[in-house]
Parts: structure tokens; sequence; C-alpha cells
């Protein structure tokens, strides 16, 4: 691949396949993607006016988030995060989200990860388990699940499709109580039932 020219008010968002890490480049001028880089972003910077409001909303208004293998970025640490994605962000052991679309700043004392959404249609449910006090709880379908503050998203899974004159006998392993679901219907097990 050969040269990216970028505008005076662009940046593009250079993403290493090896290693995962991210570099963005603020123009103008021309970068030259490495061999296993990929361009992943060009777009305009905001204004000066919006610049402060996006890094002081990207500060502000995030929850903290679980921890996870972080990407550093090279200098001038904004990244473009799109609407079906979230942005964590770790500072000084804390760990925060911020869903896009939008441009944020990363403070040069963080690091942070870009992770995609889950999308589940109306026969699939995840388990998101709090990494804080291994609390979990069932998501179902159909949305988008993002994951909160210390959060991890389990891998996508179907309901049990009963059918009429059927039935699921459903048991708690915290509690060992049974439940019997009668279809017709689909079952979306709580965590801890099987």
């Amino acid at each position: 691949m050969g040269s990216v020219t970028v505008k005076k008010e662009e940046y593009v968002r250079i993403v290493n396949n090896d290693t995962g890490q991210t570099r963005v480049f603020v123009g103008p001028g021309a970068v030259f993607p490495q061999p296993c880089e990929v361009v992943d972003t060009k777009a305009q910077l905001p204004s000066p006016k919006t610049m402060s409001h996006t890094r002081s909303h990207a500060m502000s208004s995030q929850t903290p988030t679980a921890t996870a293998p972080a990407q550093n970025v090279i200098f001038p640490r904004w990244i473009s995060v799109t609407q079906n994605e979230v942005l964590r962000i770790e500072r000084f052991g804390k760990v925060n989200c911020t869903r896009g679309p939008k441009l944020a700043y990363i403070p040069w004392t963080s690091t942070f990860k870009v992770i995609q959404g889950v999308l589940i249609d109306q026969t699939q449910y995840v388990y998101v388990t709090n990494c804080l006090s291994g609390e979990k709880r069932l998501v179902r379908g159909p949305g988008l699940v993002f994951p909160l503050a210390y959060e991890e998203v389990s891998a996508k899974m179907g309901s049990v499709t009963v059918k009429k004159e059927e039935y699921v006998r459903i048991v708690n392993n915290d509690t060992g109580q049974t439940r019997v679901f009668v279809g017709p219907g689909a079952v979306f097990p709580q965590p801890c039932e099987v």
C-alpha cells in the first residue's frame, strides 16, 4: 500500500494487524503504513469548540469498566468511535466507558480499547458478567449489547424453543429449585439455571 495523504483538518487511524496497536496521524502530511498496518479511519477533525466539548464529555460521563488488553496510541491521541462501538479508557487504575459515535481524546497517561457491541436477535441471549462482583445477568434480544463498567459479555446463545404440548424442566444450580416451562414459547435460562 502506498502513502495516504492527510489534509490539514483530517486525521487517520492506523491499526497494526499483528499487534492490535492503534496509532493516529493528524494532517497535513502523508502517512506511510507498514506492510502489517491498515488505515482504519479517515475523518475530519472537529472544530476547537467541538474538541473541548468532546474531551470534557468523554472524561465526565463515563462509568468504570472491565480491564482488558489495551491498545496504545501514538500522538496526538484522538480516536474515532463508531455508533456500534464502546471506547474503554484506563487511567490511573480507573476504567471508563463511552459509546460512539464520537471523536474522543485519550489522555497521555491512559490506554484504551475499542469494543464492538454484540448484536443479538429475538431468539438469542447473552450473559453479562460484572468482573468486580462476579454477578451475572441475562440480556435477551433483539438488541445491540454494550458492556458497561467492569463488565464482560459472553458469546451469543440461542433460546430453547418449546412447541405446543411440550415442556422443559429447568433446575437452578444455586438453590436446587426446579421450574417447568410449558410450550409453546422460547426459554431463556438465567445464568444459574440448566
